[in-house]
């Protein structure tokens, strides 16, 4: 006879409810699997490069899934807007036993960006040896912060959200 335990029961739990058992800051938005680029986006919502600040976050119950986090920007058209290139960005995220899980630092303009198709949108974001991705375990306790030093006047024309997101099509 086979015995259930409480972990067993939370880890089933997880594979067919997903963001219904979020807890935390910001939003966990479900794509479902139609999207081939994002299956969740966490949505820690907007912050300003145009001012020196930390955000701060809490996030438990995420799904299972290799998230990256970052800076989604937008304007009318990112190109021919002057981007916030001084600013530097600093994320740290820790887990529940104190391990720094992420930790990234660097002028934005040293950071990975990607421009959508329609240059409406881009994607900031580290590579390297860990960048900012983060492999979760849906059990765990995540603090997340962001600090924005050096800021730059630029950032005042965009519209910044801080995100967390995952892949599509697996």
């Amino acid at each position: 006879m086979m015995k259930i335990t409480k972990i067993s029961l939370l880890l089933i739990c997880f594979s067919f409810v997903g963001c219904d058992t979020y807890q935390g800051d910001g939003n966990l938005i479900n794509h479902d699997s139609f999207d081939a680029n994002k299956k969740y986006t966490l949505d820690l919502g907007n912050i300003n490069l145009s001012k020196n600040g930390l955000y701060k976050y809490t996030s438990s119950f995420l799904p299972k899934d290799k998230f990256v986090f970052g800076l989604e920007i937008s304007s009318k058209h990112v190109i021919e807007n002057p981007l916030p290139i001084n600013a530097h960005l600093e994320i740290i995220v820790t887990d529940s036993k104190g391990v720094k899980v992420i930790e990234e630092s660097a002028p934005i303009i040293d950071w990975v960006w990607t421009i959508a198709r329609d240059s409406n949108h881009t994607f900031v974001y580290r590579r390297g040896e860990k960048g900012t991705y983060l492999s979760v375990n849906p059990l765990d306790t995540y603090s997340i912060n962001l600090n924005v030093t050096n800021a730059d006047e630029s950032g005042n024309m965009l519209e910044v959200k801080f995100i967390g997101r995952t892949g599509g099509w697996k």
